[in-house]
């Protein structure tokens, strides 16, 4: 659990991190036109980026949490499920 919050967290510090080197970039650009529109920009900009790595931790995530099910060995397969459902139920909570 605490791997996915650090990944959750990390995601977060990054998209904050790019949206503010985008800032400086389009503050710094000579165009009129760009700079009115600079906000809108970086919106669309930093939020497919943040779709991007959301997709790519949701598929690290899943397998992790795969993983961490399996190594419990669970007797049956309706407490593996349930172990499982737990993990990525938590992981969509955090993210």
């Amino acid at each position: 659990m605490l791997i996915f919050l650090i990944l959750s967290v990390l995601n977060i510090i990054l998209m904050l991190y790019i949206r503010l080197k985008l800032f400086k970039i389009f503050h710094s650009i000579q165009y009129e036109l760009i700079k009115e529109n600079a906000f809108m920009i970086i919106s669309i900009i930093t939020s497919t980026i943040s779709l991007i790595i959301s997709v790519i931790l949701d598929f690290i995530f899943g397998y992790l949490a795969n993983i961490m099910t399996e190594f419990e060995r669970h007797r049956y397969q309706s407490n593996f499920d349930a172990s499982l459902t737990l993990k990525l139920f938590s992981k969509l909570f955090l993210n």
